[in-house]
């Protein structure tokens, strides 16, 4: 096994980093530059990064969604958008209509083109010995970032990523098991009853401590929820 392959199966979230800790120019340009070297869809570069390092802000991020301390005690957080306002600007310049409203394919463009961005910079970050955590909530709060960090028009705060030095003090997230769901040519063998009910059980075993519903019960009522009905307000307020 390389060292590619064994960072990338050993890969875990990291909550607990050292305060104070900053990062060198030369790491965080690393990251970066690894970053925006993603696959792009048409090589469109359907995404922007805004790099967060003033504690301040950081702090202020945190106080908008609590769920998420570890922002406070990274090194860097960084914020993927999906962006489509480069874009814009070319349709301009070759005289075309531009509209990306209410658009799916223009969603799924966008988040995947982030995804991506987003996952070199966590294999570049631990490739550097570095602690990550993805911040899905950020959605949950895109009416402030978009204030907060001036977003134009075609630009949406997609997700977020925590980097930091790991805190060894404190305890060092496990490898998580996944369930299965890889299929050979067809999609042969859909997750049955048993399968869930298997890895509810693998992942009592796994006994994480900040969990306090079984994993069935989490997702269960996670979906029984409606959308935010506010992110499609959002979203169109930003061109989308």
């Amino acid at each position: 096994m390389n060292n590619t392959i064994h960072l990338l199966k050993n890969h875990r979230t990291t909550r607990h980093f050292v305060k104070g800790k900053t990062m060198s120019h030369e790491h965080l340009q690393n990251i970066l530059e690894a970053s925006i070297q993603a696959p792009t869809y048409m090589n469109g570069q359907h995404f922007s990064i805004i790099v967060v390092e003033n504690q301040q802000t950081k702090e202020q991020l945190v106080e908008w969604t609590p769920r998420n301390p570890h922002i406070a005690s990274s090194s860097v957080f960084l914020l993927f958008c999906m962006d489509f306002s480069h874009l814009q600007v070319a349709s301009d310049y070759r005289q075309a209509s531009f509209d990306v409203e209410d658009n799916p394919d223009v969603l799924m463009i966008g988040t995947v083109d982030v995804a991506l961005a987003m996952q070199n910079a966590i294999i570049a970050a631990e490739s550097l010995g570095y602690g990550t955590v993805c911040v899905g909530g950020v959605r949950h709060i895109a009416n402030h970032i978009i204030k907060q960090f001036k977003l134009p028009k075609y630009v949406y705060p997609i997700c977020g990523l925590s980097i930091g030095e790991i805190d060894t003090t404190q305890e060092v997230e496990r490898v998580k098991p996944r369930l299965p769901k890889v299929f050979k040519e067809t999609y042969t063998q859909p997750v049955k009853l048993e399968d869930v009910q298997g890895y509810d059980k693998t992942m009592r075993l796994f006994a994480e401590k900040r969990e306090t519903k079984e994993w069935s019960q989490k997702f269960a009522d996670f979906y029984e929820k409606r959308p935010n009905p506010k992110t499609t307000d959002w979203l169109k307020e930003q061109g989308f």
